[in-house]
């Protein structure tokens, strides 16, 4: 799990819902509204499991496919990234680019990759993923970011559709943890996650550094301030 020198920049939230102060002058912040959720047990269970949520459920728009994000999605995607952040109310945090997204996702040396939900040909929610490391496991893991569907399309499985694929692929790497967060004010959300199969961590907190905080941190090293 994350530790303090493990921060996460964004994180996840399912919108299934009709879906800190900084310490001295580092800047190290607590996000006390995030609670993180981890697959109970390993990705196979999530995977295997049967429950009345049926995460294989097909979804009522038939012509739904999910499929892996491309370079030509870079418009779309970032359109509902921003949609995810007006709707989270940090439309002012987000600064990424187009150029961003193509060194990152589909450069030499992508830090993360995106899952596509199209239907009619367009995109209508997307899923972002990266990797990460269990110390305690000795084994990778994978860590979902980002799930989005558009209103119109949402309370129709796609969601789901999207948590099963991150758990196939994280069952087919090998991954120890499938791991993300959640906002605590979402409930439909947290008992969708946790049906699913997903633990609450009730003792671990989210911590981050944004740039300026890192910055200043780095150039404090040998300051005695911390």
């Amino acid at each position: 799990m994350v530790r303090l020198a493990k921060v996460r920049r964004n994180f996840p939230d399912l919108f299934f819902a009709h879906l800190d102060q900084p310490n001295h002058h580092i800047w190290i912040q607590p996000v006390a509204r995030l609670l993180c959720f981890r697959g109970r047990y390993s990705p196979i269970h999530l995977v295997n499991q049967h429950r009345p949520c049926q995460l294989s459920a097909l979804s009522q728009h038939s012509d739904v496919k999910i499929r892996p994000a491309r370079e030509g999605d870079i418009p779309d995607l970032l359109e509902m990234i921003r949609e995810l952040a007006e709707f989270e109310k940090l439309s002012h945090q987000v600064s990424a680019t187009e150029l961003d997204y193509r060194e990152h996702l589909f450069g030499q040396d992508p830090a993360a990759e995106a899952l596509i939900a199209e239907a009619g040909g367009k995109p209508v929610g997307y899923a972002l993923f990266f990797r990460t490391f269990s110390t305690f496991l000795g084994r990778p893991g994978l860590w979902l970011e980002d799930l989005y569907v558009k209103p119109g399309y949402r309370k129709n499985g796609i969601g789901k559709q999207f948590l099963l694929r991150g758990a196939e692929m994280a069952r087919s790497r090998h991954a120890g943890r499938y791991e993300w967060c959640v906002l605590d004010w979402n409930q439909n959300a947290i008992e969708f996650y946790q049906k699913a199969g997903g633990n609450i961590l009730e003792e671990w907190r989210i911590v981050r550094m944004e740039e300026n905080d890192i910055k200043l941190l780095s150039e404090n090293r040998d300051s005695g301030n911390c």
